[in-house]
C-alpha cells in the first residue's frame, strides 16, 4: 500500500469499545489509519474481501485460520467477566439440558460454551442453531445469549433456572480473562502504521498482579493490552481447540512484524557498517 494512501481499519461497533475506538482514532490519524466501526460480522467479512486493510475478528475465528491472518501484537480485547454473552438454564444446574439454542452468527459464544458446559457440568447439549436472521429459540431448555459489549451490564431477567456468565466460565477453567477478538491483517499484508497506531491506543500493560483474585472475576471493564496474561489465555484457547477438534493441531498464530524491532536490527547494522 502506498504510505500517502489512510489504511482502514475496521473495529466493532459495541458501546463498551466506544472510548478505546475514539484513542485508536485519534492515533490512526497521527499514523494515516481510518477507524471505523461497524458490526462485528461485517469487520471480518470486509476485511477477506480486500475492503479494509484490518479488522477486530473473534480469537476463535483467527484460530481456526491461522494461514490467512497475521495478528498485531500490541492490542488485544479481552475481559476477566463476559460483559455480552451467558447461558441460561431453564432448569437450573440439577438437570442436564438435552439442547443448547443459539444464533447463527455467534460461532466463537457457542464452542465456548459448549466447553464449559462439559469441563465444569458434564453438559453435553446438541447445539441448535437457530436459522439466518433469528433469534435462539427462548423456550429451550438451554440458551446461549449473546448481545452487545456493554459498559454497565445488567444480570438477565430469568424467570426460572440459572444463568451462567460465560466469561467467568472460562476465567474458573482457565484463570485467564478471554481474550474475545485480536486485530489482524490479511496475511502478508499488514501494515507498520496499524501497529503503532493499535501501540499508543493501547498503551502501557495494565498492572493487575496485586489485585485480588476475587476482584477480577466480577471485573467487567475491557482489557486492550497484548500483555502476557492476554497471551496465556490465548495458549490456553489454543489447546482447547485441538482437544475438542476444531482445529486440526494445536494453531499458532503469525504476527505482523514489529516496526521497533526492525528499526532497532537497522540501527544495529548500520552502527556495525560504521565500526
Amino acid at each position: 500500500m502506498n504510505s500517502t494512501e489512510s489504511c482502514r481499519l475496521a473495529i466493532w461497533d459495541d458501546e463498551a469499545i466506544v472510548p478505546f475506538a475514539a484513542e485508536l482514532a485519534e492515533a490512526g490519524r497521527r499514523f494515516g489509519v481510518t477507524v471505523e466501526r461497524m458490526p462485528r460480522q461485517e469487520c471480518e467479512r470486509l476485511l477477506r474481501a480486500g475492503v479494509v486493510d484490518a479488522a477486530l475478528v473473534p480469537s476463535i475465528n483467527v484460530f481456526s485460520d491461522t494461514d490467512s491472518f497475521e495478528v498485531y501484537a500490541p492490542a488485544a480485547l479481552s475481559a476477566w467477566c463476559t460483559p455480552h454473552a451467558s447461558i441460561r438454564l431453564r432448569s437450573g444446574l440439577s438437570v442436564r439440558p438435552a439442547t443448547l439454542s443459539c444464533a447463527e452468527h455467534v460461532g466463537q459464544e457457542t464452542l465456548m460454551a459448549r466447553i464449559v458446559l462439559r469441563e465444569h457440568y458434564g453438559m453435553q447439549p446438541d447445539i441448535v442453531v437457530a436459522s439466518a436472521g433469528s433469534e435462539p429459540d427462548p423456550s429451550a431448555d438451554s440458551v446461549l445469549r449473546v448481545g452487545s459489549l456493554r459498559t454497565n451490564p445488567e444480570a438477565d431477567a430469568i424467570e426460572q433456572g440459572v444463568s451462567l456468565d460465560l466469561g467467568q466460565e472460562w476465567f474458573e477453567l482457565t484463570a485467564y480473562p478471554m481474550v474475545w477478538g485480536l486485530f489482524v491483517s490479511r496475511a502478508g499484508e499488514s501494515d507498520p502504521r496499524v501497529f503503532l497506531a493499535l501501540g499508543e491506543a493501547a498503551g502501557p500493560a495494565e498492572e493487575e498482579d496485586e489485585e485480588p483474585i476475587e476482584n477480577l472475576v466480577s471485573d467487567v471493564r475491557l482489557r486492550f493490552r497484548f500483555d502476557d496474561i492476554a497471551t496465556a489465555s490465548l495458549t490456553e484457547l489454543a489447546e482447547l481447540l485441538f482437544f475438542y477438534r476444531a482445529t486440526a493441531d494445536v494453531p499458532d498464530l503469525h504476527y505482523a512484524p514489529d516496526p521497533h524491532a526492525e528499526r532497532e536490527e537497522e540501527g544495529d547494522d548500520e552502527d556495525e557498517f560504521r565500526l
